[in-house]
């Protein structure tokens, strides 16, 4: 189910960050951050080495998914001093009614509450626009900081489960975390 607020998404303003549509312009703050061992390997997409010109052609796909009404894919931007920290973004799912969530935050941004406070504004955003009943995430079971995250954000263990890992070489072994409308 496309969702066309996707594609007029206004920029989401907390109390340090912004939240905005990633653009091309984006591509040289994130490509050094992904380029970090440490952030790639707890995410099932990004490749390491990442390649050089890899948010180039990342973004192009984000922009088109957002347009489609299948993607959003936000930077995370520190209010105060301009600079991109991360990215955060939502797909839609084979399901109908649920949407998932997913983010990294560059090494150097790390232990801020960046994350959370990104994942707060965000489902806060998608419960307040969108008709969907629950937003799902999958962490890998070695990645104790975005449990923490998610946790700290609402959402519930709902079991293990696997999820398609192509930068990890297949499918890998997930924590399932579920926050559902009503919480």
């Amino acid at each position: 189910m496309p969702f066309p607020a996707f594609a007029t998404f206004i920029p989401l303003e907390t109390a340090r960050l912004i939240l905005r549509p990633a653009s091309p312009a984006d591509a040289p703050a994130i490509e050094p951050l992904l380029s970090e061992w440490e952030v790639a390997r707890h995410t099932a997409r990004v490749p390491h080495p990442f390649p050089e010109g890899g948010a180039e052609a990342w973004l192009a796909l984000a922009s088109g998914e957002r347009e489609a009404g299948r993607g959003l894919m936000l930077a995370i931007e520190e209010k105060a001093a301009g600079r991109l920290t991360g990215c955060i973004g939502l797909e839609t799912g084979d399901n109908e009614g649920r949407l998932e969530i997913g983010y990294w935050i560059g090494r150097p941004f790390w232990g801020r509450g960046y994350a959370t406070e990104a994942v707060r504004a965000l489902t806060g955003w998608a419960f307040g626009h969108l008709p969907i009943r629950e937003i799902k995430a999958g962490v890998f079971p070695d990645n104790a900081a975005s449990m923490r995250v998610l946790e700290k954000a609402g959402f519930r263990l709902a079991g293990r489960g696997v999820h398609p890992a192509p930068a990890r070489g297949g499918e890998r072994e997930v924590l399932l975390y579920v926050l559902r409308r009503e919480a």
